[in-house]
C-alpha cells in the first residue's frame, strides 16, 4: 500500500510544495531493514544504506467520443494516440459502450470486460495500445463509444534522512489542447519512515489552511493509505 496525495491540475506550469517529516521513532527499524553489511573480513565491515524514494506520477487523461456504424461482421480498430509528452507512456485505455449491445464483441491483448445484467459488454479496459470492436450480430449496428486514454510519466524523488524534506513539484503544462485532465500524484510506500506534514498549493495556500476553512475544529491532517 502507498500513502498518496493527488492534485487535479487545471493551471499552467507552477510549483506545488510538499513537506515530508521523518518519523524518528521508526528509523532504527527501517535502517535495519534497508541496510546490510558487506564484510571482506571480520575487522572491516562496510554498511551500505539503501536510498528512499518517493514516486511522482504525472497522469494525463485524453477523452474522446466516437459514433460507430458497423455492418454485420464489420470491425473497427481503436488505437491510442501519441503520448502527450516525451517521457509519457500509456498506462491504460478504457472504452465504454452506450448503449451496451449483445452484438458487440471486443478483442485485443490484455482486455478485461464489464458486462450488464444481460451479458452485453458495457466497457472494456486494456493496458495495450489498441483493441478491436466487432459487430458479431446479423443486423447493422449504431453505437456511441467513449474512450479514455491514460498516459503517465513516472519520476523517482530521492528522500534524505534529515528531519524534514521539502519537495518542489512542477505542475505540468496544461496548454496541450487534446489533454482533457491532468493529475499529479505523489506516493510514499508505507514502510518508509516518512509522513506528509504539509502541502502548499501554487498560490501559497496550505492543505491545513483549506481544512481549517472547511472545519475550524480540525487540528490534525492525516494522509490515508491507499491500495
Amino acid at each position: 500500500m502507498l500513502g498518496s496525495i493527488v492534485v487535479i491540475v487545471n493551471s499552467m506550469r507552477r510549483n506545488l510544495v510538499i513537506l515530508l517529516v521523518m518519523l524518528a521513532a521508526t528509523v532504527p527499524i527501517i535502517v535495519l531493514a534497508t541496510s546490510y553489511n558487506v564484510s571482506p573480513n571480520v575487522n572491516a565491515p562496510t554498511t551500505v544504506n539503501q536510498p528512499y524514494y518517493a514516486i511522482l506520477e504525472y497522469i494525463d487523461y485524453i477523452n474522446t467520443t466516437k459514433a460507430l456504424t458497423l455492418a454485420p461482421s464489420q470491425s473497427i480498430n481503436i488505437q491510442a494516440p501519441l503520448p502527450p509528452g516525451q517521457n509519457y507512456v500509456l498506462k491504460y485505455m478504457e472504452v465504454s459502450i452506450n448503449p451496451p449491445s449483445p452484438a458487440i464483441a471486443i478483442s485485443g491483448s490484455n482486455v478485461m470486460f464489464s458486462k450488464n445484467e444481460i451479458g452485453a459488454i458495457a466497457s472494456a479496459y486494456t493496458t495495450s495500445d489498441s483493441l478491436t470492436i466487432t459487430n458479431a450480430g446479423n443486423q447493422p449496428l449504431n453505437e456511441t463509444v467513449t474512450i479514455t486514454y491514460a498516459f503517465v510519466e513516472e519520476v523517482y524523488l530521492p528522500l534524505n534522512t534529515s528531519s524534514t524534506v521539502t519537495l518542489n513539484i512542477t505542475i505540468p503544462d496544461s496548454s496541450i489542447q487534446y489533454v482533457t485532465q491532468q493529475v499529479v500524484e505523489l506516493s510514499i510506500p508505507n514502510y518508509m519512515p516518512f509522513e506528509i506534514a504539509s502541502v502548499a498549493l501554487p498560490n501559497g495556500t496550505t492543505l491545513s489552511q483549506l481544512v481549517s476553512a472547511w472545519s475550524p475544529l480540525a487540528n490534525y491532517v492525516k494522509i490515508e493509505l491507499s491500495t
